[in-house]
């Protein structure tokens, strides 16, 4: 049997000629049209014409030699099949390389919060609230904050967080606690220097502030221990004040009382000779002898008159002081007030009111005049 198309021989039954590859169809009438299209047999046919007629061909390298399959179709549609099933197949596969990429090796953001509490009244930077793993892989932005250090209490932050890569986002919400543990904070001196018979409050020389109170008001604060103002030594005294929030904060506070009325210390800051200013040939001798205080006064190179004296009262800060003198005069002994000034310390002057007289300006004298003394 011949192929109607390619014309080339073919096993009778088949649907597909194996050469070309078009179908055939098994309509009798379509097997009578191509037998008569063979030349008409003049003689009577053999068995052995007929066996060869129908003989297979040898094969060749461009014979088809694959038997049909069951029902008589060729594998064409077969290995369509198989075709579709390995691209759908390599579909599958890529798509899942995809997914693993993303799922496995893209970069995932890893955040954390640093802390969950802040100290009131500080300046916070919100982006320092968080860490990022891996933070050169992404952008973070603070997308909405009501955080307000000022006031007590919980905050939400929301932040952003950015792939560089796939510039992908995704938001993560935190929450933080402001909180005020802070004591306040007292300055001053922490020693103070008094005169006996003075009285000092140590608060209100002291600035106390709070981080989150702003100033406290410093009589708001306690004082525990009790100088006595009238009596010389150190008195050693805490003061301590507390914030809104309950935090308190200490300091200690030496409180000197000093008693410069001490009659010794006075004579030592007169011992020695004095001129007056608006006298200029008269001088002064104050000096102690066999224990007890001498005051001389008289010109320069003569004999002077005068005597002991004592103190009759000294002010705390050891400046002034009154005394009275006993001193022998032509008309035998005199008593008479004389009020002394120190002046500035150190400053080599004083000045004297003797018997009420008026202040006289008085100075260290360093010439070599000298006036004779008992």
């Amino acid at each position: 049997m011949k192929c109607p198309f390619c014309t080339k021989d073919i096993f009778p039954g088949m649907n597909f000629c194996p050469h070309c590859g078009k179908h055939i169809s098994q309509d009798p009438a379509a097997e009578n049209s191509t037998t008569h299209l063979a030349e008409p047999a003049t003689q009577p046919i053999s068995p052995s014409s007929v066996r060869q007629e129908v003989a297979v061909p040898s094969p060749s390298a461009n014979s088809f030699t694959s038997p049909p399959d069951v029902g008589g179709n060729m594998p064409v549609k077969k290995t369509n099949l198989k075709l579709v099933l390995i691209i759908s197949a390599i579909a599958v596969l890529l798509a899942g390389a995809v997914l693993a990429y993303f799922l496995l090796l893209s970069p995932k953001a890893d955040v954390t919060q640093t802390t969950k509490t802040i100290e009131a009244g500080t300046e916070v930077d919100p982006l320092t609230l968080i860490a990022v793993k891996d933070a050169e892989n992404f952008n973070v932005t603070v997308k909405s904050s009501d955080l307000d250090t000022n006031k007590l209490g919980d905050y939400n932050i929301i932040y952003t967080v950015t792939s560089k890569e796939h510039n992908k986002g995704k938001d993560y919400e935190f929450t933080f606690t402001v909180q005020d543990t802070t004591p306040p904070q007292i300055t001053g001196e922490s020693t103070f220097t008094v005169l006996k018979g003075e009285q000092l409050d140590v608060r209100s020389a002291m600035t106390i502030t709070d981080n989150l109170d702003g100033i406290i008001d410093p009589s708001a604060a306690t004082v525990n221990g009790t100088p006595d103002f009238a009596k010389a030594g150190t008195y050693p005294i805490t003061l301590s004040v507390s914030d809104k929030s309950g935090n308190t904060a200490t300091k200690e506070v030496s409180i000197v009382v000093e008693d410069k009325s001490n009659p010794e210390t006075f004579f030592n800051q007169i011992n020695t000779a004095w001129g007056y200013v608006n006298f200029p040939d008269q001088m002064m001798i104050i000096k102690k002898v066999n224990n007890k205080y001498m005051m001389y006064s008289g010109q320069k190179n003569n004999q002077g008159f005068g005597g002991e004296f004592t103190f009759q009262s000294i002010a705390p800060d050891g400046r002034t002081a009154v005394l009275e003198w006993r001193y022998n005069y032509e008309m035998g002994t005199q008593i008479m007030t004389v009020k002394v000034d120190l002046g500035a310390p150190g400053d080599g002057k004083m000045r004297m009111d003797i018997g009420g007289s008026g202040w006289e300006d008085m100075f260290l004298h360093k010439g070599s005049e000298k006036l004779d003394t008992p």
